[in-house]
């Protein structure tokens, strides 16, 4: 029998959590909460997808393309392209919002017992996600008084052990909101491509760049290619949380029909949810500069 206990317990409940139903219960007596503990953009979601699912009228709901829907993926596509960066359809399925992107970067790029190297602080679900992999998420730490960049390379090499499979950054990062200094970006490009390890690139938040800084995408280094796999979703740019759009994209092709595979074996993403996002490449630069970028 597989030791249910021990699973439940090394995936429970974050403190966070637990104070979800404190805050549910104070609402009700009247109590004003302000949620600090999820990131739930505080700007509308663009009209263009609240017209789209208005204007569904197929008389049957019927399921997607389990790799996600041509239109939407296309329309993925042709915002990458603005980026610089490019993509084929190919590179890319469409996902359950980034977390299922993410919890499938682990599944597909790590066995059981390998590390992944993390910039800490960090994103607390990645724990979970590797977790249910049965990867070791191990710590980097950075430094407030650097404005949490990314440490020197002598310390990231001090971490990596012969079970150092990859590494997952978080551009700008979640928690600390730090934007990676382009050159410190490289050199960690360099040294992942001399050690053949892995980068998860989660730029979820690349929108949200504020100040002087500049971002650059670890999608941006040809190089790397085959070493980039990118978990991305459309709920903090769009303000499109709970629509749970993402997707897993990558120029390696094992990875992605690996990819395909798990697609498959949960069928699609939301048939509604993709056609009305299928025009967000539609979306003018104005709507993101109430964002900051």
């Amino acid at each position: 029998m597989p030791n249910i206990a021990a699973r439940a317990k090394a995936l429970e409940f974050s403190p966070i959590r637990k104070l979800v139903p404190l805050a549910i219960a104070a609402k009700k007596r009247g109590i004003k909460i302000y949620h600090l503990n999820i990131g739930q953009p505080d700007i509308k979601s663009p009209a263009l997808f609240l017209k789209g699912v208005k204007a569904f009228s197929q008389s049957v709901v019927a399921y997607e393309k389990s790799d996600g829907n041509e239109d939407l993926k296309q329309s993925l596509i042709k915002y990458h392209t603005r980026l610089g960066i490019r993509f084929e359809s190919r590179d890319l399925v469409v996902t359950f919002g980034g977390s299922e992107a993410l919890a499938w970067a682990f599944f597909i790029l790590f066995a059981p017992g390998d590390e992944c190297l993390t910039l800490d602080p960090t994103y607390t679900n990645y724990l979970t996600f590797a977790a249910q992999g049965g990867v070791k998420l191990k710590p980097v730490l950075t430094k407030l008084s650097d404005n949490f960049q990314i440490p020197p390379l002598s310390v990231i090499k001090r971490a990596v052990t012969k079970r150092t499979k990859g590494i997952i950054i978080t551009n700008p990062s979640n928690p600390t909101g730090s934007v990676y200094d382009p050159k410190l970006l490289k050199d960690l490009v360099d040294f992942c491509v001399k050690k053949k390890l892995f980068i998860i690139t989660d730029e979820t938040y690349r929108e949200f760049v504020y100040g002087k800084a500049k971002f650059k995408s670890l999608l941006s280094f040809p190089k790397a290619s085959q070493l980039v796999v990118s978990a991305d979703s459309l709920s903090k740019r769009y303000s499109l949380c709970g629509a749970r759009l993402g997707m897993l994209a990558s120029k390696n092709r094992e990875v992605m029909e690996a990819a395909n595979k798990l697609a498959q074996s949960r069928l699609a993403v939301a048939t509604i949810d993709q056609l009305a996002a299928s025009k967000l490449h539609q979306v003018p630069k104005s709507y993101f500069k109430k964002i900051g970028f």
